[in-house]
């Protein structure tokens, strides 16, 4: 009784003074976001009814200003977001390197944005049909991507089989790539190893 009436009264001081003094002390921080993290195909978390789901995928290895933009753009379009997420593998079989954050840390950063939902760890990939049955599975209305997809050929024939629809949602900015990123990185470590010797 006590811990509410004090709760009350701090509320009605906050209205009244704006004091965030007594906010910080007083008030629970809100609770922590963490999106439900499954993994495809044996553990892909049910989607709750009735949301608009947006799926999107990708590495996200060093999350940058573009994927936010590009993951916020996305959510946009719907209500609830998937991230289908790439394994290792994939990185060092097309990006031609290891990831910087293995999958699973991947996902764990992914989970964290109040932006996601639900991320889904892919294991390797096969081609087409490996995708058609994880869009079986999600079952969007809208699979999200960016100007110059490679694949939108085949995303729009996956989200017609679910009666889903493709949209492209922002150019892609390679200034905001994580290639661009670890070059920049690596072009400081040796400026300062440089400098040192």
């Amino acid at each position: 009784m006590f811990k509410i009436s004090r709760l009350i009264v701090g509320s009605l001081f906050i209205s009244l003074t704006g004091c965030e003094v007594f906010h910080q002390c007083y008030c629970p921080p809100p609770p922590e976001h963490r999106a439900a993290i499954g993994a495809y195909p044996a553990q892909v978390p049910p989607v709750p009814y009735g949301r608009k789901v947006v799926l999107v995928g990708g590495v996200f290895d060093i999350i940058h200003h573009g994927h936010l933009e590009f993951l916020e753009v996305a959510k946009k379009q719907g209500d609830y977001l998937v991230v289908a997420l790439e394994p290792d593998v994939f990185v060092q079989r097309h990006k031609h390197r290891d990831p910087v954050h293995n999958q699973l840390q991947r996902a764990e950063i992914l989970s964290r944005l109040a932006v996601v939902d639900q991320v889904v760890m892919l294991s390797p990939m096969h081609g087409y049909n490996d995708y058609l049955r994880l869009v079986e599975m999600v079952r969007p209305q809208v699979i999200a991507v960016t100007e110059g997809e490679p694949h939108l050929k085949e995303k729009e024939k996956q989200a017609a089989h679910v009666g889903a629809k493709v949209s492209t949602v922002m150019m892609r900015d390679n200034e905001f790539s994580t290639r661009n990123i670890l070059s920049h990185l690596c072009l400081k470590v040796v400026r300062q190893d440089a400098v040192t010797y």
